[in-house]
């Protein structure tokens, strides 16, 4: 009997402003993932979590009831990774040639998002 095909990670992004969630999307869908978009309180994010199981829910991180609503999406499906995204991009420090210190270079997350979602299709 040959192998069930493996299915595409599935993203739901919840709550994201809307230039992130074109960008998020535009991201994703680019790296062969599938994504569901999900606006609203936290009891319709949830419940649509426990609906549809997706392996990640990434929710704007500076929020300040995303804690809340990923532990309680965690709850709903315990097998959905939970990623707060940060509203400010991440910063990477940088030393090279004869500086004495190291120069700060803004960097896009997505990449390693990406990866977290490469992890996910192993289980």
């Amino acid at each position: 009997m040959a192998d069930a095909p493996s299915r595409p990670p599935c993203v739901l992004l919840a709550n994201l402003e809307p230039v992130a969630l074109v960008g998020m999307t535009d991201v994703l869908t680019g790296g062969g993932v599938d994504v569901v978009v999900a606006n609203g309180a936290a009891p319709d994010i949830v419940d649509r979590v426990r609906r549809i199981k997706p392996d990640v829910l990434l929710l704007d991180g500076s929020s300040r009831f995303a804690l809340q609503i990923g532990r309680q999406a965690r709850e709903a499906a315990p097998g959905t990774k939970v990623i707060l995204w940060p509203r400010d991009e991440g910063e990477m420090e940088i030393l090279d040639g004869e500086d004495a210190e190291p120069r700060r270079v803004a960097v896009s997350p997505s990449r390693a998002l990406l990866n977290e979602l490469r992890v996910n299709e192993g289980r």
